[in-house]
Protein backbone atom coordinates (compact mmCIF):
# COMPACT_ATOMS: atom_id res chain seq x y z
CA UNK A 1 0.00 0.00 0.00
CA UNK A 2 1.45 3.34 -1.04
CA UNK A 3 1.20 6.10 1.59
CA UNK A 4 -0.78 9.10 0.41
CA UNK A 5 -0.02 12.68 1.24
CA UNK A 6 -2.87 14.19 3.24
CA UNK A 7 -3.52 17.84 2.58
CA UNK A 8 -4.09 19.70 5.85
CA UNK A 9 -7.05 22.07 5.69
CA UNK A 10 -7.41 24.99 8.08
CA UNK A 11 -10.70 25.13 10.02
CA UNK A 12 -11.68 28.31 8.14
CA UNK A 13 -11.29 26.53 4.78
CA UNK A 14 -13.34 23.55 5.98
CA UNK A 15 -16.03 25.89 7.30
CA UNK A 16 -16.15 27.70 3.92
CA UNK A 17 -16.52 24.36 2.07
CA UNK A 18 -19.33 23.30 4.39
CA UNK A 19 -21.06 26.66 3.95
CA UNK A 20 -20.88 26.28 0.16
CA UNK A 21 -22.15 22.69 0.34
CA UNK A 22 -25.09 23.69 2.56
CA UNK A 23 -26.03 26.56 0.23
CA UNK A 24 -25.90 24.24 -2.79
CA UNK A 25 -27.50 21.32 -0.92
CA UNK A 26 -24.48 19.29 -1.93
CA UNK A 27 -23.04 16.40 0.10
CA UNK A 28 -19.44 16.19 1.28
CA UNK A 29 -17.02 13.42 2.14
CA UNK A 30 -14.86 13.80 5.22
CA UNK A 31 -12.93 12.03 7.93
CA UNK A 32 -14.21 12.46 11.50
CA UNK A 33 -12.81 10.57 14.50
CA UNK A 34 -10.64 8.66 12.03
CA UNK A 35 -13.64 7.29 10.13
CA UNK A 36 -14.89 8.17 6.63
CA UNK A 37 -18.25 9.97 6.53
CA UNK A 38 -20.77 10.91 3.84
CA UNK A 39 -22.52 14.04 5.10
CA UNK A 40 -25.08 16.63 4.06
CA UNK A 41 -24.42 19.89 5.94
CA UNK A 42 -27.52 21.88 6.93
CA UNK A 43 -26.69 24.42 9.64
CA UNK A 44 -23.36 25.94 10.61
CA UNK A 45 -22.58 27.97 13.68
CA UNK A 46 -20.78 28.10 17.00
CA UNK A 47 -21.33 25.93 20.04
CA UNK A 48 -19.34 26.66 23.19
CA UNK A 49 -17.22 29.10 21.17
CA UNK A 50 -16.18 26.49 18.56
CA UNK A 51 -17.41 26.01 15.00
CA UNK A 52 -19.90 23.15 14.63
CA UNK A 53 -22.09 21.93 11.81
CA UNK A 54 -25.36 20.03 11.87
CA UNK A 55 -25.25 17.22 9.28
CA UNK A 56 -27.33 14.38 8.02
CA UNK A 57 -24.92 11.44 7.80
CA UNK A 58 -26.10 9.03 5.12
CA UNK A 59 -23.04 6.85 4.67
CA UNK A 60 -19.57 5.97 5.75
CA UNK A 61 -18.82 4.84 9.28
CA UNK A 62 -19.58 5.88 12.81
CA UNK A 63 -18.22 4.57 16.09
CA UNK A 64 -21.64 3.24 17.10
CA UNK A 65 -22.91 2.42 13.58
CA UNK A 66 -25.51 4.18 11.46
CA UNK A 67 -29.14 3.97 12.55
CA UNK A 68 -31.39 2.15 10.11
CA UNK A 69 -35.10 2.84 9.64
CA UNK A 70 -37.60 1.65 7.06
CA UNK A 71 -37.14 4.92 5.14
CA UNK A 72 -33.38 5.42 5.20
CA UNK A 73 -30.01 4.62 6.66
CA UNK A 74 -28.47 7.54 8.46
CA UNK A 75 -29.08 10.14 11.07
CA UNK A 76 -28.46 13.66 12.28
CA UNK A 77 -25.09 14.65 13.76
CA UNK A 78 -23.69 17.83 15.30
CA UNK A 79 -19.96 17.65 14.62
CA UNK A 80 -17.06 19.91 15.61
CA UNK A 81 -15.61 21.42 12.42
CA UNK A 82 -12.08 21.34 13.87
CA UNK A 83 -12.26 17.53 14.08
CA UNK A 84 -13.09 17.14 10.36
CA UNK A 85 -10.34 16.48 7.82
CA UNK A 86 -10.05 15.68 4.13
CA UNK A 87 -13.34 17.48 3.46
CA UNK A 88 -14.35 17.48 -0.19
CA UNK A 89 -17.47 18.45 -2.08
CA UNK A 90 -19.18 15.43 -3.56
CA UNK A 91 -21.06 15.43 -6.85
CA UNK A 92 -24.83 15.36 -6.87
CA UNK A 93 -27.53 16.72 -4.64
CA UNK A 94 -28.03 16.27 -0.91
CA UNK A 95 -29.29 12.92 0.24
CA UNK A 96 -33.06 12.81 -0.19
CA UNK A 97 -33.73 11.54 3.34
CA UNK A 98 -31.93 14.59 4.74
CA UNK A 99 -34.04 17.02 2.74
CA UNK A 100 -37.31 15.26 3.58
CA UNK A 101 -36.54 14.93 7.30
CA UNK A 102 -35.31 18.54 7.53
CA UNK A 103 -38.52 19.83 5.96
CA UNK A 104 -40.66 17.82 8.36
CA UNK A 105 -38.93 19.41 11.37
CA UNK A 106 -39.66 22.99 10.28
Amino acid sequence: MTPQLVKIQPVSKIYDLLHLAAARRQPVTAIYDGLPRLLCPHVLGKKSGRFHAFFYQFGGSRNSGLPVSSEATGGWRCLAVEKLSQVELRGGMAHQAAITEANVRR
